[in-house]
């Protein structure tokens, strides 16, 4: 499923990038920084709250000529069970004048656990996953106060996406216990991680 929408984005992106390219208009780098506050935050079995994160953001766009850009992020946080988080994600303003812009978009994301369940030497027992994808709609709000900078403040919320194996049944084990050969199953799991709120500043670099 992750690989079906990494492709879809990558197509989404790709549109406005053309349209520019053929108006000879080089699309505007942003480089920006963003701290986010998550109420409640989950991934496989660990749960937290008050959770935090902090990261950077480089995003390509033109409002000028294209309502629509693209990001990629890597954020760190979360909780003591993530290594970190990276991704792309696509994003289009609804609004946008001098003032401010409104922003809607998606993040599509892999997190890096560190700490999750292995027991596979037990029936029954669970191994997590190691790298869960997830999904963040969201909405951006951007007030532009300076030529070149800007004060993000967003709101999203996310999803997400983990392979959970189960041992059904060890067959075989070496002569210290531990399993050889084991017959497992393996399930997806769809599950809410909740609400993320981020407040960054967007410096333009070309």
């Amino acid at each position: 499923m992750i690989r079906i929408c990494i492709v879809i984005l990558f197509f989404l992106s790709t549109w406005p990038a053309s349209v520019l390219a053929q108006n000879d208009k080089v699309p505007n780098l942003w480089v920006g920084i963003q701290a986010n506050a998550i109420p409640t935050f989950k991934v496989n079995s660990t749960e937290n709250t008050s959770a935090r994160s902090q990261g950077i953001i480089l995003s390509i766009s033109d409002f000028k000529k294209s309502g629509f850009g693209i990001n990629f992020q890597l954020f760190r946080g979360f909780d003591s069970a993530v290594d970190f988080l990276y991704g792309a994600g696509i994003f289009y303003a609804v609004i946008n004048n001098d003032s401010f812009r409104l922003k809607s978009g998606i993040n599509i994301s892999r997190f890096a656990v560190n700490d999750y369940r292995r027991e596979g030497d037990v029936v029954g027992g669970k191994i997590e996953d190691q790298f869960s994808d997830t999904f963040k709609p969201y909405l951006e709000i951007e007030w532009p106060f300076a030529k070149s900078i800007s004060l993000i403040l967003q709101g999203g919320y996310r999803l997400m996406r983990s392979d959970i194996t189960t041992i059904e049944e060890i067959l075989e084990r070496y002569p210290d216990g531990n399993p050889y050969r084991v017959h497992a199953t393996d399930n997806q799991r769809w599950y809410s991680s909740g609400w993320e709120f981020g407040l960054g500043l967007h410096i333009k670099i070309y």
